[in-house]
């Protein structure tokens, strides 16, 4: 997994509204030189996620609505959708020969879940907070 363009314009946005103020999407974009196309996309998935409020119409705008030193880059990146998996077959209902063929056991297979463990375990300590130096 790595850190997508997705995720890095996520945790500009957000760097954006730490401060909580409303924001409008053009001021954000223009700030964080996202595009304003995907920082769309961007926004609806932070407030699928609860961590941002829109307001549409007249005088709306997006504004943090979590605390982001208790959000965590894992939380993030599950939000955004994107995958934590570093290899296929870490996927559930993955067919793998080399396990069928060694009575489900496979060295490879077993490190890989290790190494799996330890990095969403790294990125479950660090907050949107920390990261974004808040």
């Amino acid at each position: 997994m790595l850190i997508t363009k997705e995720i890095d314009y996520s945790l500009r946005m957000l760097s954006a509204l730490a401060s909580g103020e409303q924001m409008t999407m053009g001021d954000i974009c223009s700030h964080e030189w996202v595009p304003q196309q995907f920082g769309y996309k961007i926004l609806k998935k932070l407030a699928k996620a609860g961590m941002v409020d829109i307001t549409r119409g007249n005088g709306g705008g997006c504004r943090i609505c979590c605390d982001l030193g208790q959000v965590t880059l894992y939380e993030l990146v599950q939000a955004m959708g994107s995958e934590t998996r570093i290899s296929a077959c870490m996927e559930a209902g993955y067919k793998c020969s080399r396990r069928q063929q060694n009575h489900n056991c496979c060295v490879i297979h077993n490190n890989l879940t290790d190494i799996q463990r330890v990095l969403e375990d790294e990125l479950k300590k660090h907050t949107l907070g920390g990261l974004i130096g808040i």
